[in-house]
């Protein structure tokens, strides 16, 4: 009997059967056990195998040895770990974040130029670029004072938070292009408008305030300076506040180019701007 019981274990060693070893409490946050391939361990209280680094475990998880020989430590190269249940706190979430079945992500909407409507003191009329290839641009002019324009961006129903970040994106139309350290400026405010409901409220004003502007700077330097035709980005914004933004609401937003810091003293179409916000998707 012994000499088949030993061909038996030295079988299944061979042929890197499942073993079932034990059961390993993980309270103390243990280190993973001396094991050979197949070996098999039941987590029997929750927290961390590998020490106090190591990973989160959940009572009623399996973990496997892969490697013949392997030994007592910290390191967890020749396991596996099988969950029993999904533990969240195991998860890198890149974009978004995990709450429950609720998970918030980033997402954007680039809003055309032709969509603005005249301010104050408006860019040109909208008018086609040609350098081999066209595009539609409004120029704002350079050295004149700010121009400015009103544009209606209706916010989805599952928006969530209270701010946005924008970048613009504009071209240089001229041929004295931006020397080192001239800056382009613009800024952007909204205010949000319009009841999700019947009901009456001074939110549903179109004269309600707008938030306030956020400025982004192009600052340009020498071993950078852009030529003519090419298309600019701004960097995004920080956080911009419009005034009652919420989901299902629609949002009056203000574009300026600021002429009164702006040292580009020359003009630049722009094409439009990006709007980056949060949704909420259950």
């Amino acid at each position: 009997m012994d000499y088949i019981r030993r061909n038996y274990n030295n079988l299944l060693a061979l042929l890197d059967a499942l073993v079932y070893k034990g059961v390993i409490d993980c309270s103390g946050n243990p280190n993973y056990p001396a094991a050979d391939a197949g070996h098999v361990y039941v987590v029997s209280v929750s927290g961390k195998i590998g020490g106090g680094s190591g990973t989160n475990v959940a009572e009623g998880d399996l973990l496997l040895c892969k490697v013949d020989g392997t030994t007592a430590g910290t390191d967890g190269t020749n396991w596996d770990i099988i969950e029993k249940n999904i533990d969240l706190t195991n998860i890198s979430i890149t974009g978004g974040t995990i709450s429950g079945t609720t998970l918030a992500i980033n997402d954007y909407q680039f809003i055309p130029v032709e969509a603005g409507i005249d301010g104050a003191s408006a860019p040109t009329a909208a008018a086609i670029v040609t350098s081999t290839n066209k595009i539609v641009t409004r120029v704002f002019r350079g050295a004149t004072g700010n121009q400015d324009l009103f544009f209606i961006w209706h916010t989805p129903n599952d928006l969530t938070g209270t701010t946005i970040t924008y970048r613009v994106r504009y071209l240089i139309t001229e041929s004295t292009v931006p020397a080192n350290t001239e800056t382009v400026i613009f800024t952007l405010a909204g205010v949000g408008i319009g009841a999700v409901t019947a009901s009456y409220t001074t939110d549903q004003l179109l004269s309600h305030a707008l938030g306030t502007a956020v400025a982004v700077t192009d600052t340009y330097a020498t071993a950078t300076l852009p030529a003519q035709y090419a298309l600019i980005n701004t960097a995004w914004s920080t956080a911009v506040t419009p005034t009652h933004l919420a989901a299902g609401k629609t949002v009056i937003l203000t574009l300026i180019r600021d002429q009164g810091t702006d040292t580009y003293a020359q003009n630049v179409g722009v094409i439009g701007f990006d709007l980056k916000f949060t949704r909420t998707l259950a």
